[in-house]
């Protein structure tokens, strides 16, 4: 069978070439369209093809287009190895993508790597793309490898989600096999002999190789067997550390024919729970395949193969592959470009047992210092999720008044952002501050911190711009403000859409009803926080089904309509108090529903939804089984003594459920910001003095949150109207600001400036003060600031 693609591409290479498995490479020109090619300087046991990479140091984003046939099911391979080419021994983080969607962050290493994806591609082209993560770290690639499989491989997941290889072996064998022996160049690697088992040859070249997924059949001519029946075959996939959907792939073939007294029969188990409704018996000559999916797991739990009571022999595999099921596909449209997770006050970026990569903030601010928190409830911050590595560092600003960070993303992106706060006593002073947070010139809000206890916030926007700016402003004469994490995700335009664009929302409670644990990122692509949440006087229930399709507007996690709470009877409300503000303001509620189990031609679920005893639908909610209905409760205004209730019909033989629910404030009108002509002079004078360039974020919003050395005015979009330049130790020449013509006072004295007074300082039409004193200036005062009878100029 010939297949649509087969490519290899060798990432920076002058020339095609063939390697040692009789498989063509050929240079990366004609499938990218910027960047730079390197050699590298450490080389390592790597192959020909790792010994060049193409470095990407002008664009943030780059990327590799490869034509398939439209709807291909695709087997995708990215190799990286650093080699040290740029001599700096720094091997940079970024981030790698498919399609749109996010594969990984690619750890800086010394050593070579590859990832590898199996998916469906919607189109007729296959996208790598990778993404600077980080200022001066440039992403790079080594090669980069597509092949076609049959549609009908791996075909046990919905093909609107990827597979993510954690591992593929060959158990027994003495090399790594991959092209020619298996004809869609999958790489087996020849596993290290398992603790208690021994290595076995088949004794014949004649297998009929029928299944599936076609695996080689050089893969089936080994494997391991248990030393004895009381010795299990006890393996790890090399999996994530926290619970994960997984796709694995067993192979079994007898390797010699056996008697009428010869029986090997046994079974699979993952965490010691059997995944096989029979036993399996090895074929002679042939290849059984037994595909486990469907369940969650983690490194720390085994697969194991047990004997059957009546086998002879002990347990055999021959071969295996581990995969990761990854989030739903994007369409390509609302591909999520950014997901930052900043540990502020780290010294190196981590991985948490979220799979979350965060990062240090260097790059992201440009003021403040490094500590370590003392005391923290610890056991709060494991109920929340795995996060306490990023709550025991924080970044403190004891220096200016205003101080921020900011994060580049798509313009009129719509994103999440969370801020995280843990005081923990890093001052030893057990006094711990208050001050204002706020983003992209909105007030959020006014941070009230603790001793040992921690918190977050939550905001969910459309920028208006390109840039998220989340700013930290002291309110208190020796109160510093502080932050632990700082997250940005994009999410799709199209969710929380119930609201106008030019207002926010302000998280109050996400809870996920009955669930046994918090969730988030990767359940949930947008990494949602979901509160495990369980209410007095109702019953917990759990769903008899994994296959629910999610298909509302707002993408909720599948895993928090696994689980929910029901009332006890028909007479018993839901009655719940979503955590908003004590003052009567706008909400913004979603609710999401599922049913649990089938229902049978007698049963009936179904209610009614109000808040303070008003009925917020028209119609009964009936939750649909293996789906999800999503209500969205927007326009009315409610606090947190607003109850909100579930009410059966009427007609309902079953008492209400929910599954989830997100509460949320609606915030003020956003803010177009300062004056833009404003703003650009203000950054001319920054890239003029490097003294200023600490300063970020809007100059002049929210007020009274300025930067320290500018005032402004309280027009809708404020203008500049002093600037406080003295005492700063700048020297050298002003840069022309005339276009700041709102300004009114003017203060340069106490600097170094050379050369001639500019003649633009008397432009200003409403400047009335200018203080010039005690600076180099040469020649004369000009015409245009010494004849002003109305400027009181020093």
């Amino acid at each position: 069978m010939r297949y649509a693609v087969f490519v290899s591409i060798d990432c920076g290479a002058s020339a095609s070439s063939i390697d040692e498995y009789s498989i063509t490479w050929v240079g990366d020109d004609s499938y990218v369209k910027s960047s730079e090619s390197y050699v590298v300087q450490t080389l390592g046991q790597v192959s020909h093809v790792a010994t060049t990479l193409r470095v990407f140091t002008t664009n943030k984003k780059n990327c590799y287009s490869i034509k398939v046939d439209e709807g291909d099911r695709v087997l995708a391979r990215a190799t990286f190895n650093y080699g040290n080419y740029d001599k700096k021994s720094s091997p940079p983080s970024f981030d790698l993508l498919f399609n749109g969607n996010l594969w990984g962050n690619v750890e800086g290493n010394n050593y070579a790597v590859f990832y590898e994806t199996i998916y469906t591609v919607k189109g007729d082209s296959v996208s790598i793309c990778v993404t600077q993560a980080y200022p001066d770290q440039f992403p790079f690639i080594s090669a980069l490898e597509v092949r076609s499989l049959n549609t009908s491989m791996y075909r046990h997941i919905d093909p609107n989600y990827p597979l993510f290889l954690f591992g593929r072996n060959a158990f027994g064998t003495n090399q790594t096999l991959r092209f020619p022996d298996d004809t869609y160049d999958r790489i087996w690697r020849n596993t290290s002999m398992v603790k208690g088992v021994n290595k076995v040859k088949s004794d014949t070249s004649m297998i009929t190789v029928d299944v599936e997924d076609h695996p080689p059949k050089s893969v089936i001519q080994s494997g391991i067997v248990s030393a004895n029946l009381s010795t299990y075959i006890t393996l790890l996939p090399t999996l994530a550390t926290v619970e994960i959907s997984i796709y694995i792939n067993t192979y079994f073939s007898e390797v010699s024919k056996l008697n009428l007294t010869q029986k090997r029969s046994f079974g699979i188990y993952i965490n010691y729970n059997l995944t096989t409704t029979s036993p399996i018996i090895p074929p002679y000559k042939s290849v059984l395949e037994m595909v486990t999916t469907g369940i969650n797991t983690s490194a720390s739990n085994q697969l194991v193969l047990i004997p059957s009571n009546d086998s002879i022999l002990p347990p055999l595999i021959n071969a295996m592959e581990a995969f990761h099921v990854g989030n739903e596909l994007t369409d390509g449209t609302n591909a999520k470009d950014v997901f930052i997770s900043i540990d502020c006050g780290a010294s190196s970026s981590h991985t948490d047992g979220n799979l979350i990569t965060w990062v240090k903030d260097d790059p992201y601010v440009k003021t403040g210092e490094n500590r370590a928190i003392q005391t923290l409830d610890y056991d709060k911050s494991n109920y929340f999720g795995q996060i306490s590595r990023v709550l025991s560092t924080v970044r403190v600003f004891p220096k200016n008044k205003k101080n921020c960070y900011s994060i580049t993303v798509l313009e009129g992106d719509r994103v999440l952002v969370r801020a995280t706060f843990a005081y923990g006593n890093y001052d030893g002073k057990s006094s711990p501050p208050n001050f204002d947070l706020s983003f992209n010139g909105n007030l959020w809000d006014n941070v009230v911190s603790n001793i040992a206890d921690w918190f977050y916030y939550e905001a969910i926007y459309t920028v208006k711009g390109d840039t998220v700016s989340v700013c930290l402003t002291q309110t208190n004469p020796n109160q510093f403000p502080f932050i632990n994490g700082l997250e940005v995700r994009s999410l799709d335009k199209s969710m929380y859409k119930h609201v106008d664009l030019d207002y926010p929302l302000f998280l109050k409670s996400r809870y996920s009803f009955g669930a046994n644990e918090t969730v988030r990122f990767p359940d949930d692509a947008y990494d949602r926080i979901w509160m495990k949440t369980m209410v007095g006087g109702l019953n917990k229930v759990q769903s008899d089904t994994s296959l629910t399709t999610v298909d509302a507007e707002d993408h909720p996690p599948k895993s928090i309509l696994q689980s929910g709470v029901v009332s006890s009877n028909l007479t018993t409300l839901i009655i719940l108090y979503p955590n908003l503000e004590k003052v009567e303001g706008p909400a913004y509620i979603n609710t999401y529903f599922s049913e649990v189990s089938k229902l049978n031609l007698t049963q009936k679920r179904s209610f009614y939804m109000y808040m303070n005893y008003n009925s917020t639908t028209t119609s009964p909610i009936i939750p649909p089984y293996q789906s999800v209905l999503e209500m969205v409760t927007t326009g009315i205004n409610a606090s947190s003594s607003t109850p909100f209730l579930l009410i059966p019909s009427n007609d309902s033989t079953l008492p209400p459920l929910i599954n989830a629910m997100e509460a949320f404030q609606v915030g003020g009108k956003l803010t177009d910001g300062t004056s833009a002509k404003d703003v650009a002079a203000l950054t001319l004078l920054q890239k003029s003095f490097e003294q200023l360039q600490e300063s970020s974020g809007d100059p002049c919003l929210p007020s009274p949150d300025t930067w320290d050395w500018v005032a402004c005015n309280s027009d809708p979009r404020p203008r500049v109207t002093a600037l406080y330049l003295n005492g700063l130790g700048l020297s050298g020449t002003l840069p022309d600001f005339s276009t700041l013509d709102a300004l009114q006072k003017i203060y340069l004295q106490n600097n170094n400036f050379t050369e001639e007074v500019p003649d633009f300082l008397g432009s200003f039409p409403k400047l009335i003060e200018l203080n010039l004193a005690n600076n180099k200036f040469s020649g004369s005062i000009p015409v245009s600031i010494s004849q002003r009878k109305d400027l009181k100029l020093k």
